[in-house]
């Protein structure tokens, strides 16, 4: 695979990223800052927000931007996306999540989102599918054997389901729309970061580089 655009990033680390169709552009974040990235990385945009806030992880939907907070009793920060990144709400504990939690992971597929909550008093790792518009819990599921959320990492599948890359089991799970398993997938490499590619496609990162797969 050649490498068709590439830019020295002289920022801090980046905690994660997401696409938008709608902005059409690449959303970055590290542990302060929003970033604007243009299909071409030539053109980078700094968005202005509160400062204080600590992020942890973005997605979008057809509307907007949503961000969890690295902070115990994780808020969900909610961004418009045109006709320019404005803040408009936040989601706060107890209807995110609790105060002992934390929100390590966001996924977005049409009007709903998937979270990812570490719960630090119980030790465990659940999935919960909840709307976009109120945040209104439509089912979660427990993930086994899991505590560590460096672990793991949701992302939309086709028809409204699921899949999680399970590094530490050298795995991937996917989860049904109504939030059962359908199936556990061996991977023969450790899974890191799965992604959709287009319509059809997904694409694994593994320490010894990156998988397509035809769905």
């Amino acid at each position: 695979m050649n490498i068709k655009q590439q830019i020295l990033w002289e920022h801090k680390q980046i905690w994660d990223m997401c696409w938008s169709s709608v902005a059409d552009r690449f959303i970055v974040i590290d542990e302060a800052d929003i970033f604007l990235i243009d299909e071409r990385l030539i053109y980078v945009e700094t968005v202005d927000t509160d400062k204080r806030r600590k992020w942890m992880s973005c997605a979008c939907s057809q509307t907007s931007l949503f961000l969890s907070t690295d902070e115990w009793g994780s808020k969900i920060m909610q961004f418009r996306l045109l006709p320019s990144i404005t803040f408009t709400k936040e989601w706060k504990p107890p209807l995110v999540c609790t105060e002992n939690e934390r929100i390590d992971g966001i996924a977005c597929r049409g009007d709903m989102c998937a979270l990812l909550i570490m719960n630090g008093k119980e030790k465990s790792l659940r999935i919960e599918l909840r709307t976009c518009a109120s945040f209104k819990r439509i089912w979660l599921r427990l993930i086994d054997g899991i505590f560590d959320s460096n672990f793991i990492l949701i992302q939309a599948h086709l028809a409204d389901e699921w899949l999680v890359a399970d590094c530490e089991n050298r795995c991937l799970l996917h989860i049904t729309k109504d939030g059962k398993l359908k199936m556990t997938i061996k991977y023969h490499d450790i899974p890191y970061r799965i992604k959709l590619f287009g319509p059809d496609m997904i694409v694994v990162s593994t320490q010894k580089g990156i998988n397509f797969h035809k769905i």
